[in-house]
């Protein structure tokens, strides 16, 4: 399935700032555990808890070519492997 970029294009291109450094591919993960009535009820959870203000949804796991790359806790601007 296709994943979303950050600027919403499927392709990575469209619309993209051009960027003075070569950049790479990155998967960016993000976990929740929901009680919901469906699947749909989970993903805006998930999404409701990522946008609160005062959130603490901030640890996201870092992959690339498949392979963990770290894990990024933007609170504390720690990276640990």
């Amino acid at each position: 399935m296709p994943r979303s970029t950050q600027n919403g294009q499927r392709n990575g291109k469209a619309g993209a700032p051009q960027d003075p450094q070569p950049t790479k591919s990155y998967l960016v993960q993000w976990e929740i555990d929901v009680d919901a009535v469906d699947v749909l009820d989970a993903a805006r959870k998930a999404r409701a808890a990522q946008t609160r203000p005062g959130t603490l949804a901030m640890v996201f796991d870092v992959f690339q070519d498949n392979h963990f790359k770290g894990r990024v806790d933007l609170v504390n601007g720690e990276v640990t492997q």
